[in-house]
């Protein structure tokens, strides 16, 4: 499982389904920003035009949603336009039709994009976002399936005055929730229910690697249940490795790793990587993606479940010329193979997938954009 916030989930009946922001362009200015969704017409198989869920906030730029399914399995997504306040709409019966807008608020503070969103072993959802000020708040649903807690806040880590990456949520193999996020010491921090559907233990550190600081966060599950970090860093010279990653040292437990780093792909230089997408394949090995400095896709592998890592091996670009500069995005087929999405500097959505399960992939394919519009897909940096 990856957890990184997503704009793509599965459906009840496993089809997959998009949510990205568009808008239209005049005078280099976004105008008309809506949010689309595009979504598989049977399991595992090809995709519908582009529809608009339109806006709760006419006029405003709204930023990447987050979407989480329901212990029912209807989807429910969460966005936060350029006011700092935070809208969600739902699913009114899973593989359904979608509720009107409804408003989150804030708790008294402008919210930053990229919420996070888990479900408890019980079901119930738990949402968590930073604000302007560096303050991690969270809200809960108060059942499963059911209506919502008003927003509370947590005690920021001892000695930090803010945290400054969006937070990341993941299950541990015993059934409680474990947070992750980045504060302003450069440092990981590291949150943990003390029971399943339970309270919260006090923020632990997790330290950093020996570069600048940290940027965003990816966490996935191996197959053996360890939980597993991957950080982009700012790095101190060019060349130096810009990925790092840290995990648990056994299921279950609270013990963790050094910092490793990943190499560079060849060739490639930069001086910020934001994270990359990490997902399991059918067979239980972790796959990664990361966007290079010459905005080209590469991946690598574990070579075993719970294992090492292969090298880097490029998957390029769509075409000659055209960039994908944007954090990608990774989800499981109903039938087991991995999907992999990504916006070009064409404006539009592309993907590839794997050709059988745990196998090799495809070509790039385009999904286009919504007729006059330009998608605005979480973007490096």
């Amino acid at each position: 499982m990856a957890t990184t916030p997503s704009w793509v989930a599965a459906n009840a009946d496993g089809r997959l389904e998009l949510f990205i922001p568009g808008a239209e362009i005049q005078n280099n200015q976004f105008t008309n920003v809506q949010l689309f969704h595009k979504w598989q017409t049977a399991p595992s198989n090809g995709w519908s035009d582009w529809a608009s869920l339109g806006t709760p906030t006419p006029n405003l730029l709204i930023g990447n949603p987050t979407v989480a399914a329901n212990a029912d399995r209807r989807l429910e997504f969460f966005v936060v336009d350029e006011d700092g306040e935070m809208w969600h709409r739902w699913q009114t019966a899973p593989n359904n039709g979608w509720s009107q807008w409804a408003s989150f608020g804030t708790p008294g503070t402008k919210l930053t994009d990229r919420p996070a969103v888990a479900a408890n072993a019980d079901g119930a959802l738990q949402l968590f976002v930073v604000d302007q000020n560096g303050q991690l708040w969270h809200r809960g649903q108060t059942a499963p399936n059911n209506g919502w807690s008003n927003w509370t806040s947590f005690s920021n880590p001892p000695g930090v005055e803010q945290l400054n990456s969006p937070p990341v949520v993941a299950p541990k193999a015993d059934g409680t929730l474990a947070l992750f996020i980045a504060g302003q010491d450069q440092a990981l921090w590291y949150l943990y229910q003390t029971a399943p559907n339970n309270g919260w233990e006090g923020f632990v550190p997790l330290g950093n690697p020996p570069v600048l600081g940290l940027g965003s966060l990816t966490v996935a599950t191996n197959a053996d249940g360890r939980l597993e970090v991957f950080a982009g860093t700012v790095i101190g010279g060019a060349g130096r490795p810009g990925l790092w990653h840290q995990w648990q040292t056994a299921s279950g437990t609270d013990g963790w790793s050094d910092w490793e780093p990943f190499d560079n792909p060849p060739g490639t230089q930069t001086q910020l990587v934001t994270p990359p997408a990490v997902g399991p394949s059918a067979d239980g090995r972790l796959e990664l993606f990361l966007v290079g400095s010459d905005e080209a896709l590469y991946h690598r592998w574990q070579t075993a479940p719970s294992n090492g890592w292969s090298g880097w091996s490029p998957m390029g670009t769509p075409k000659p010329g055209l960039g994908v500069p944007t954090i990608p995005a990774l989800a499981p087929s109903a039938d087991g193979r991995l999907e992999l999405f990504i916006q070009g500097t064409d404006g539009a959505l592309w993907h590839q997938w794997q050709t059988a399960p745990s196998n090799g992939w495809s070509g790039w394919s385009s999904l286009g954009s919504p007729p006059g519009f330009t998608l605005l897909a979480a973007f490096k940096g």
